[in-house]
């Protein structure tokens, strides 16, 4: 019987700590898919906007260069997935203005 206890407490446990991770993210599945095609078509005055710094803009032209050349089909570029893109970004940014570079394409995206 305490095995039963210990088996039922353990998933119970397992099931609160999944569901706190599980709220890390904020749910905001179209935001980031639309931060993620943004980076395609953002322009100079797009990434000055934002109020980078001149060594983040030329950082994320970088990435960006880096990521149109992925989706031209050239044969030797490997398209990366969006979190490792938002990785980069996130690197060059900081969590506080990626999470605003997200907002404005969200709203740009509307």
């Amino acid at each position: 019987m305490n095995q039963i206890k210990v088996v039922l407490s353990a998933a119970a446990l397992s099931l609160c700590i999944t569901g706190v991770q599980a709220q890390d993210e904020p749910a905001r599945p179209g935001a980031y898919k639309a931060a993620h095609e943004c980076l395609v078509t953002a322009t100079d005055a797009d990434w000055n906007s934002l109020e980078l710094t001149a060594d983040q803009v030329a950082k994320v032209k970088e990435i960006q260069a880096e990521y149109q050349k992925a989706r031209s089909g050239d044969a030797n570029a490997q398209v990366p997935t969006a979190d490792k893109v938002a990785e980069k970004l996130k690197a060059v940014l900081g969590p506080e203005r990626y999470e605003k570079y997200v907002d404005w394409c969200a709203a740009k995206a509307e």
